[in-house]
């Protein structure tokens, strides 16, 4: 297995936590976990992880470097049999700028929706630790109602999101130390697939995001 450090986000993403990148098959010399040692690690992880941010992909036409932008948040992990995670503050305004001119209406739609939690499920890999977890997080999918367009009619709007399955999270519960990644990656309108998101950080159809410890200074 390679070390690496958390990064979904190339050069942002910096954290004293290392994980590590793997596959999980059986093929590749790996069991998936009972039951049993999903339940356990999933109760160690339990619990409140508080001043965190949520990094994500941000277009910054003045400075072509500062391609990132963050806000403050907290997650909450489930209890074992459970196995959900709650991330507070998602910004669901600041993925307008990430949606092509083509939809100029559900661009500025978007720009005014509300910040609001977001939920998922986790998966622990049998990789991890006797102290610390790796895991894949699966963000459920946000759905929103929108009107817009000259005809005012209302859109259901999905966001999908799929997980860093390369770039792993990792969780030492011990210290409330925890960082995950994924991705934005289909937008569906009236229950179409679209593709509307264009990213002008990496020009792939995706937008990503890592939760993690705030950085601190020593």
């Amino acid at each position: 297995m390679k070390k690496i450090t958390l990064l979904s986000l190339v050069a942002v993403l910096l954290t004293a936590l290392t994980f590590t990148s793997c596959n999980t098959g059986d093929d590749n010399g790996y069991s998936y976990l009972t039951k049993e040692q999903q339940d356990a690690y999933q109760t160690n992880m339990a619990g409140h992880y508080p001043n965190l941010v949520l990094l994500f992909d941000h277009k910054n036409d003045a400075n072509v470097k500062n391609q990132a932008d963050s806000v403050e948040t907290e997650c909450y992990f489930s209890m074992r049999n459970d196995s959900t995670f709650t991330i507070s503050n998602f910004p669901i305004k600041k993925l307008a700028e990430h949606i092509s001119n083509s939809n100029p209406e559900l661009k500025e739609a978007i720009s005014k929706v509300e910040d609001k939690p977001v939920t998922g499920k986790y998966k622990v890999l049998p990789n991890s630790l006797t102290n610390q977890a790796y895991f894949y997080a699966y963000p459920s999918p946000i759905n929103l109602n929108l009107t817009y367009g000259s005809d005012a009619k209302e859109h259901k709007v999905v966001l999908v999101f799929t997980p860093d399955t390369y770039y792993v999270g990792g969780c030492i519960w011990s210290t409330k130390q925890i960082g995950f990644p994924f991705y934005l990656t289909h937008i569906f309108v009236d229950g179409a697939q679209t593709n509307y998101i264009k990213n002008s950080i990496n020009s792939r159809p995706i937008v990503s995001f890592a939760c993690r410890n705030k950085a601190t200074s020593k």
